[in-house]
């Protein structure tokens, strides 16, 4: 489990497992078996019990955001990450959900409200990525972040491309990162055999995917 491995590296000793580690695997398990936070909210107060330390409160601050997340009360989640990160900064979880969080409230967002959110989102990433270079779903955010917005808002197609390739270099099975990383080279870079090349990894770890079977077919033209 990522956070479990931030832990260990934040803290430079191997974890013995005890009542709160073992109610996190409880609830990570339950995630993987699709079961929502909302569904495990038991489990979420046992672990606000068994708490002890700064860093496991802010995991539970985590876990208690994220609640709040899957029912869209993106700004009550924003509080909870942020108790979790005034608990322990260095935890890169609540900072990652925290971004998302952000994102989502930048969808809809008025114009006069999109640079607050649009540099909350990007502030938020950015730390994740700071406090954990390897984690992927931080990057690959990041990443996207800086291809789809504005210069004005804070965008940069060289930003975005650091960070797939640095994406791709942590784990090049993520078919959307070649893909994504082609799009820059085909219509910003016009390096178009670059972006084929990017497009075909793309499309041979998702032969399905119509998307990038179009893709390769323009820049083979």
């Amino acid at each position: 489990m990522r956070f479990l491995l931030t832990v260990m590296t934040l803290m430079g000793i191997s974890i013995l497992f005890g009542s709160f580690d073992e109610t996190v695997l409880k609830i990570e398990n339950g995630l993987k078996e699709k079961k929502t936070l909302s569904i495990q909210k038991n489990e979420i107060a046992l672990l606000e019990k068994e708490a002890k330390t700064d860093l496991e409160k802010s995991i539970v601050k985590m876990y208690q955001g994220r609640i709040f997340f899957e029912k869209k009360d993106y700004d009550e989640a924003i509080d909870l990450f942020n108790d979790g990160i005034d608990l322990y900064e260095n935890y890169v979880e609540n900072h990652f959900w925290r971004g998302k969080a952000y994102l989502e409230l930048l969808k809809d967002a008025s114009f006069m409200s999109k640079g607050y959110y649009g540099s909350k989102t990007f502030d938020s990433f950015e730390k994740a990525v700071e406090i954990d270079p390897n984690h992927i779903d931080a990057r690959l955010n990041l990443a996207t972040c800086y291809k789809k917005a504005p210069a004005i808002g804070g965008g940069s197609i060289p930003k975005a491309k650091k960070h797939y390739l640095a994406a791709i270099k942590i784990n090049d099975k993520i078919a959307f990162a070649h893909f994504m990383l082609g799009e820059i080279y085909e219509k910003e870079d016009e390096n178009y055999k670059l972006a084929k090349e990017s497009y075909e990894k793309a499309l041979k770890l998702e032969p399905e995917n119509i998307k990038f079977k179009e893709a390769v077919a323009r820049v083979s033209k």
